[in-house]
């Protein structure tokens, strides 16, 4: 069964209460939202591909997925209009700048269509050592540093 929109927020704790904001916006959107926390994952610093993997397998068509630091300023905002106007199967933005350089791109919003590129994608992202990442990673891909971030932008790239 095909759901239209998911926003799905998930974290190892509820750090920062972005779950209230989430739902707000969600509700304000007539679009379903979830928040997840760490339960039983064989590696709970990839919580995000789970979750993100999950959706997809519940059959949601477009997922917006945001860090449980991130906040919706913008209530009036619509979000599926980034869906409307982009063909591609993942839409990000371009990393932030840090000390260590600026990434490709920043995971913390994600804007995902459920193809089968990208199933495969969130699937294949927890079975990529960190070893495969040194050894094939390349320098204006930014710093290697994160968990899914850098797996992400390896895998894309």
């Amino acid at each position: 069964m095909q759901k239209n929109f998911l926003i799905l927020s998930c974290a190892d704790s509820n750090r920062f209460s972005a779950d209230i904001n989430h739902k707000q916006y969600a509700d304000n959107h007539s679009t379903e939202y979830q928040f997840h926390t760490v339960t039983r994952l064989s590696n709970p610093f990839f919580i995000k591909p789970y979750c993100v993997f999950q959706a997809l397998s519940q059959g949601y068509e477009n997922i917006l997925c945001i860090d449980d630091d991130a906040f919706f300023i913008n209530q009036a905002w619509d979000f599926r209009e980034i869906f409307s106007n982009y063909r591609q199967d993942l839409i990000v933005t371009r990393g932030r700048k840090k000390k260590s350089g600026t990434t490709l791109f920043n995971a913390g919003v994600m804007f995902i269509k459920n193809t089968e590129n990208i199933k495969l994608l969130f699937k294949k992202v927890c079975n990529i050592s960190f070893k495969e990442l040194e050894k094939n990673w390349k320098k204006d891909w930014g710093p290697l540093e994160g968990n899914e971030q850098p797996r992400l932008i390896y895998l894309t790239q």
